[in-house]
C-alpha cells in the first residue's frame, strides 16, 4: 500500500518530530508539509491535494468551525485527525462532517484504526462511494 499523504498542524516543533515519526512509521502516511498554524491550512491543502490533516489541539480548544467549514466545501474527501495535547482524546472527522471521538486509546491501539479507516476509505473510493463507511 502506497503511503497517503498528509499535512501535519502544531505549534510544536518536538510535538511535529514526535508526531510525524509515529504516523510515518507505525500508520503508514507520508508527512508532505508541516504547520505551525491551522490557519494556514487552506492555501497548503490546495496546493498539495492531501486528503489527510494531524492536527494537534490544545486542552479546551478545538480547530475553528469555520475553517473545517472551507476545508470541507473545497476538499469533500478531506480527513481532519484532531491530537488533543493532553494525549487523552482523539477525534476524527471527515465528509459528511462524521466524526468519531476516541479515549484512552494505546499507541498501538491507534495505529490499527488509522490502518482500518485507510482501508475502509479505499474499499469507498475502489467501489464508488466517498468518504467513510459507518461501522458503529
Amino acid at each position: 500500500m502506497q503511503p497517503r499523504r498528509a499535512i501535519l498542524v502544531s505549534e510544536s516543533r518536538l510535538m511535529r518530530e514526535i508526531i510525524k515519526r509515529v504516523i510515518e512509521q507505525r500508520a503508514g502516511f507520508a508527512v508532505v508539509r508541516e504547520l505551525g498554524d491551522v490557519q494556514e491550512l487552506p492555501p497548503v491543502v490546495m496546493e498539495t491535494g492531501v486528503e489527510w490533516i494531524f492536527s494537534t489541539i490544545a486542552p479546551g480548544q478545538e480547530i475553528p468551525e469555520d475553517l473545517k467549514n472551507e476545508l470541507f466545501l473545497h476538499h469533500p474527501t478531506l480527513h481532519i485527525v484532531g491530537l488533543w495535547m493532553d494525549g487523552g482524546h482523539l477525534e476524527v472527522e471527515w465528509l459528511g462532517r462524521q466524526h468519531k471521538e476516541l479515549t484512552g486509546f494505546t499507541l498501538d491501539e491507534l495505529t490499527d484504526l488509522l490502518r482500518q479507516e485507510l482501508q475502509t476509505f479505499r474499499g469507498a473510493n475502489e467501489k464508488g462511494g466517498k468518504g467513510k463507511q459507518d461501522r458503529d
